[in-house]
């Protein structure tokens, strides 16, 4: 088991610090994507505990409108989409790009071999 939650771990790191090393992301992108992906389930690549925009913000250290651009820019780059109600931010969810947790997951696995 502590061989699985260390690849676990170096996988999230690995995807963590993806986002941080991105040259195509502004760096408020970076912080909203990296907290996306802290969020969210791992298996569904979904964020469904999203808090709204305006606790979101806040949680960030951002303005409302900083957090909605970054967020347009992240869907226009194709990093996530969002579902749920538009004109309610309280239910308003997140499908995450799963490209990038396979990308990290091909680079731990290349390092750390497959622990399962």
């Amino acid at each position: 088991m502590d061989r699985v939650r260390t690849f676990c771990d170096h996988l999230r790191n690995r995807l963590l610090a993806s986002i941080r090393e991105s040259p195509a992301l502004k760096k408020p992108d970076k912080s909203v994507l990296e907290a996306l992906w802290v969020r969210s389930t791992v298996r569904t690549q979904t964020v469904d505990n999203y808090p709204g925009h305006s606790a979101f913000a806040r949680e960030l250290g951002i303005s409302r409108n900083q957090l909605t651009a970054s967020l347009y820019r992240l869907e226009q780059k194709g990093f996530l989409k969002p579902t749920g109600s538009p004109t309610h931010p309280s239910q308003l969810a997140f499908l995450l790009n799963a490209m990038l947790l396979e990308a990290a997951y091909d680079e731990t696995t290349g390092t750390e071999g497959n622990p399962f």
